[in-house]
């Protein structure tokens, strides 16, 4: 039996489509700013945790500035930010 999708649904699958879409350039754009790769998930090695939280800092500016036009985007960008420094 063939699955029905109604117009609504439609319409909610392809929003989410865009979002997904948008929150994986999100993830890449993040991932350059911090020059590590994609699908990173913040460890490190102990000799490496220094350097590292300094790129870590330098590029979350970064992308803050780069995303924002605000001081109230700046402020959300960071909160959201996924990696504690």
């Amino acid at each position: 039996m063939p699955i029905r999708i109604f117009d609504a649904d439609r319409k909610w699958i392809t929003e989410e489509e865009i979002l997904w879409q948008e929150g994986t350039e999100l993830t890449r754009l993040l991932c350059e700013h911090l020059g590590v790769y994609p699908g990173w998930d913040g460890l490190v090695n102990h000799a490496q945790y220094e350097d590292v939280k300094a790129r870590v800092e330098a590029g979350r500016e970064r992308f803050v500035e780069d995303m924002s036009e605000t001081d109230e985007e700046r402020k959300l960008w960071r909160e959201v930010f996924p990696y504690p420094i």
